[in-house]
């Protein structure tokens, strides 16, 4: 299965220097984001909106370069599932696996959810986790951000050439106040009064459409900072390098598997699936009452299928910890059989 890419405004450059005829194609990665991120420094901290925008975009591709480029893929039955993901948990529970990522999905997933126009399909998120004395410009009682750069597919003409496509990638952030739910710092973000007027330009992104993108990060921090647990190992698997593919299937060895993850990440291939080896999953499952699972007298006569979902679970002593964990999907007394299809001719 074919993932999209992220192309960085570097590679962008690179790729139609000749073109733009505006850089030495020499110039080193660092040289550039070093230009560059001196140029629009001044504009940043004048609060400049598309030179803030562009400024703290550069800064997010600069990190994740550093640490390699980590990345997920997501595979698409799981997408519908991560945007079921609850958001009114506090903030705290929400841990980056790494100060910036990428969300990579499939070529052609065709979900409705996360498709605002034809032809403009989510394609990847860069993420970044900045704390709250980083966070550019400072706001008083904000203790840390997340922000979002969210490509569409959307480009406009180059200023110069119009022949030159520039990638246009959505942006959005989040921050967290001490006391924030992630649902309510969100809804506190996506008020119009701190929309930005480039927003209101290009390609219009749906509210609900956002939301469900930042529920998929969410699920994806959730599942990557609480691989410990059994249901997370179960769908987070390391990419390899497709000639190692069937290697790193056919072993149990974890060494094995280490050594194929490195492997690939030598050859700059540094990353996660999700899912690749559960195509085969359905949701959802049987529920008590406003999605709980409730406690009867009564016995089950049928198997049934409780899908993979998030849970907070409290530990500790007196239970005062808590933390997400996620649950795989499996099946509920297997011994028995599966409730009959109601499908069927009425009968009198």
């Amino acid at each position: 299965m074919k993932f999209h890419e992220y192309m960085t405004i570097y590679e962008f450059v690179r790729k139609h220097d000749a073109v733009m005829n505006e850089i030495d194609s020499l110039r080193s990665r660092e040289k550039f984001y070093d230009d560059l991120l001196k140029s629009t420094l001044v504009h940043s901290i004048e609060q400049r909106d598309g030179i803030n925008t562009l400024h703290n975009q550069a800064v997010s591709e600069v990190m994740w370069g550093d640490i390699s480029n980590p990345y997920y893929k997501i595979y698409p039955g799981w997408l519908p599932i991560f945007g079921k993901v609850k958001l009114d948990v506090p903030n705290e529970h929400l841990e980056s696996p790494f100060k910036n990522f990428l969300i990579r999905f499939p070529v052609d997933h065709n979900i409705d959810i996360l498709t605002p126009e034809p032809g403009h399909e989510i394609r990847s998120i860069l993420v970044n986790c900045t704390r709250g004395q980083d966070v550019l410009p400072p706001e008083k009682g904000v203790t840390r951000q997340f922000t979002f750069w969210l490509d569409f597919g959307e480009v406009q003409d180059g200023m110069t050439n119009p022949d030159i496509q520039l990638p246009v990638y959505t942006f959005q952030n989040i921050k967290f106040m001490e006391d924030d739910t992630i649902e309510t710092a969100l809804a506190r973000q996506m008020a119009p009064e701190k929309q930005s007027p480039d927003m209101k330009e290009g390609l219009q992104i749906p509210e609900e459409v956002l939301i469900d993108c930042t529920k998929i990060v969410v699920s994806t921090c959730f599942l990557a900072t609480g691989a410990d647990k059994a249901g997370a190992q179960q769908l987070l698997d390391p990419d390899v390098l497709n000639k190692h593919m069937d290697r790193f299937d056919a072993t149990d060895d974890p060494e094995i598997k280490k050594d194929l993850h490195k492997k690939a990440k030598n050859r700059g291939k540094y990353g996660w699936t999700v899912g690749r080896q559960h195509g085969d999953i359905s949701f959802p499952g049987i529920r008590g009452s406003a999605g709980k699972y409730d406690k009867t007298d009564r016995a089950l006569h049928f198997s049934h299928v409780r899908s993979g979902h998030f849970h907070i679970v409290r530990y500790g002593t007196g239970k005062a910890l808590s933390k997400v964990v996620f649950y795989a999907q499996l099946t509920v007394k297997p011994e028995l059989p599966p409730q009959p299809s109601k499908r069927g001719y009425k009968t009198r």
